[in-house]
């Protein structure tokens, strides 16, 4: 069954097919819209919402500095649609991808002992990304993911990195032990 998708960036739109399909929903089938941005998904938010009071709406964003998900919903679409199911990683999308500490470990070619287990609670996880990149055993994920001197907070190659490490390495059921916020997207939308 196809179903409208609002996602907020490049990576989410990766994402949300492969949590899909490992949580036992490939029945679903995403027509994503990438909004380009927090602000862009938050105004394309309101189309969305009012286009899943005849159908049934997908939605994944950030949480990012809000200090709660659903006050940030409640801030954004004050009457949210029942049928538009939209979840928020808690802070980013990338807590979602530490949360797998195995293969995030093995991915980066670092000690899963540097990966935190509550990475729901990281401040800034795209940061915390790059830092561990900084220290990897693999030449290619520091160029990747490292970014030069010129200020920039990841590096060259980052996007295309991590969305190969979501269709490829990445895996809900241990990523969801770790992150709560995870866990409770899986099961909102295994419950569709």
């Amino acid at each position: 069954m196809k179903v409208n998708a609002l996602v907020e960036g490049y990576l989410e739109s990766v994402l949300m097919p492969v949590l899909l399909a490992q949580i036992g929903r490939s029945d679903i089938e995403p027509v994503i819209r990438d909004a380009r941005g927090g602000p862009n998904f938050w105004k394309e938010a309101k189309r969305y919402n009012e286009a899943a009071s005849h159908t049934l709406v997908l939605g994944l964003a950030d949480v990012e500095q809000a200090t709660c998900a659903g006050g940030l919903i409640v801030a954004n679409l004050p009457k949210k649609s029942a049928a538009f199911h939209l979840r928020l990683a808690v802070k980013m999308l990338e807590s979602w991808l530490i949360a797998d500490r195995i293969a995030i470990a093995s991915f980066l070619g670092v000690s899963q002992a540097r990966i935190p287990r509550a990475p729901d609670d990281v401040v800034h996880p795209k940061r915390l990304l790059v830092t561990l990149a900084r220290g990897s055993t693999k030449r290619t994920i520091r160029e990747a993911l490292v970014p030069d001197d010129s200020g920039g907070i990841v590096g060259p190659d980052y996007v295309a990195t991590m969305a190969s490490y979501i269709a490829s390495h990445w895996n809900v059921e241990r990523a969801r032990a770790e992150s709560p916020s995870l866990s409770r997207a899986c099961d909102r939308w295994a419950a569709i």
